[in-house]
């Protein structure tokens, strides 16, 4: 059992910056910072473009809190239901990679 909260949970593809905008402005929220309630889970729908290394240092920054998983291959709709099964929270949130 897991003791987070709430798991905002983000599927994407291929949108790099935007998701980098994303995570920066959840990670800069307060109760992010100052409590070990919330968890960013990340599922790469296969990306071919640089979204893994944009991911590289929040991984590192925050070994605990955040967690990406790169699908083998494109699942197109699915990588929602997916996203959402390796969240660990009490409440989940399904967070669009465009979403600030």
């Amino acid at each position: 059992m897991s003791n987070k909260l709430l798991s905002i949970c983000i599927p994407t593809y291929n949108r790099p910056n935007y998701l980098n905008e994303t995570i920066k402005s959840i990670i800069s929220q307060k109760i992010f910072i100052e409590t070990n309630d919330i968890e960013i889970i990340i599922s790469d729908n296969s990306s071919d473009d640089e979204t893994e290394n944009v991911l590289n240092n929040y991984l590192l920054q925050y070994p605990n809190k955040i967690f990406y998983y790169k699908n083998d291959e494109n699942i197109g709709d699915k990588n929602f239901e997916k996203v959402l099964s390796l969240a660990t929270g009490l409440y989940l949130k399904l967070n669009n990679d465009t979403l600030y």
